[in-house]
């Protein structure tokens, strides 16, 4: 199967919000969508760029990925 990172990282970034939007009213926490947006498009941008590392054969292992 092949990967698209783009539609992967729209499909996570829904379920996410979600589920923060869900442990939020459990709590009874304001939930702010920009902010919890924000945050997850961080995480996501971290993520996929130390994926795109480990693509190039030897940057995974230089960087310390497996």
């Amino acid at each position: 199967m092949i990967s698209f990172p783009a539609i992967d990282a729209a499909i996570l970034l829904g379920i996410q919000l979600n589920m923060i939007r869900s442990i939020a009213n459990a709590y009874h926490v304001e939930f702010k969508e920009n902010l919890v947006k924000s945050i997850i498009g961080s995480l996501i941008g971290s993520i996929s760029a130390a994926g795109v590392m480990k693509a190039i054969p030897g940057m995974g292992t230089i960087l310390g990925g497996t």
